[in-house]
């Protein structure tokens, strides 16, 4: 069992931090981790991670890890723009929005789970969006290549998980009368 003194001072120290990922950098992929599997932010502090995420990391095949990263860039000389793009982020940030959705049921925020599950089924889109012909899911893509981690059975392994998030929501919905909803949502795109 973790002392309660050192959960107060990593609590603590992570207030000052955030919304930042560290003194150098000021959002990464990586931060998703706070908000799923871990839930260790306040609802404030996840809607700044989340808006830092998909304003600046978010792009059309994945989700870079942070600005300038270097690991696969296009152009290690000038990688601020070249940056690999990892689908597995959409797969996390569809998860992350489901969980938000379960959140938001539970309080009887009707109006944000329509808005989270819509997120959430966008992410899941986005995902299969970029995935190969085959149906693999790369590490990464260089520009629109995907590299050859294919598939990754990481980035496969948060696609189920975020599927079947998703299918649980809409099990919940119908329980609470609102599947005609999600299955509204799905018949327009939802994303």
């Amino acid at each position: 069992m973790v002392p309660s003194r050192f959960l107060a001072a990593g609590r603590e120290a992570l207030g000052r931090l955030l919304p930042r990922e560290s003194q150098s950098r000021p959002y990464d992929l990586a931060q998703l981790s706070l908000l799923w599997p871990f839930r260790v932010v306040s609802p404030e502090q996840r809607g700044q991670i989340l808006s830092n995420i998909e304003t600046h990391l978010v792009r059309e095949r994945g989700v870079i890890r942070y600005p300038g990263d270097r690991y696969f860039s296009a152009d290690p000389n000038r990688p601020e723009g070249n940056e690999a793009a990892w689908p597995m982020g959409f797969s996390w940030l569809s998860i992350v929005y489901t969980k938000i959705a379960e959140e938001d049921l539970a309080a009887g925020r009707r109006s944000d789970v329509i808005a989270s599950f819509k997120k959430a089924h966008h992410y899941i889109k986005r995902t299969e969006a970029a995935m190969t012909d085959g149906g693999a899911i790369p590490e990464l893509y260089v520009g629109d290549k995907p590299n050859p981690n294919t598939p990754l059975t990481w980035a496969q392994a948060m696609y189920i998980v975020a599927v079947q998030s998703l299918e649980n929501l809409k099990l919940s919905l119908d329980r609470v009368e609102m599947g005609s909803v999600a299955a509204e949502m799905e018949r327009e795109g939802a994303g």
